[in-house]
């Protein structure tokens, strides 16, 4: 197990659209509908994963974790894929838990930051 990265130091793009670029065919309003979805949904699930640890619920945590898992790798975001699972196994499993904090912190950092582009990016598009 190794210790995760900072948003410092993860490569830029977080994201890739590729994958939804080609489910898309180039539908402008399906790619600000996937964007809009993620921006609605993400955030509750990052405090639900968060406030799980917090009570160390880790059948939800690990079930939050698969949640996201989707939409990790619909997106590419490349820095975390690893790590997501790393959190559904470790919390279904109950093992690793001391790098548990370290990863959501992570987790949620780098999603944050990827549902404020979207937000500018859809904020753009109006």
């Amino acid at each position: 197990m190794t210790a995760p990265s900072t948003l410092a130091t993860l490569p830029q793009p977080l994201y890739d659209l590729t994958m939804i670029h080609k489910m898309s065919r180039g539908n402008e309003a399906f790619l600000r509908r996937t964007k809009q979805l993620f921006v609605d949904t993400v955030p509750q699930t990052l405090q639900e994963i968060q406030s799980s640890f917090d009570t160390a619920d880790w059948s939800t945590v690990s079930a939050s974790a698969h949640k996201l898992k989707a939409t990790i790798d619909a997106l590419r975001i490349e820095s975390l894929k690893t790590i997501i699972r790393q959190v559904e196994q470790d919390a279904k499993e109950q093992t690793n838990l001391h790098l548990m904090g370290s990863n959501l912190e992570l987790i949620v950092a780098v999603m944050s930051q990827v549902t404020d582009s979207f937000k500018e990016e859809l904020a753009a598009a109006v």
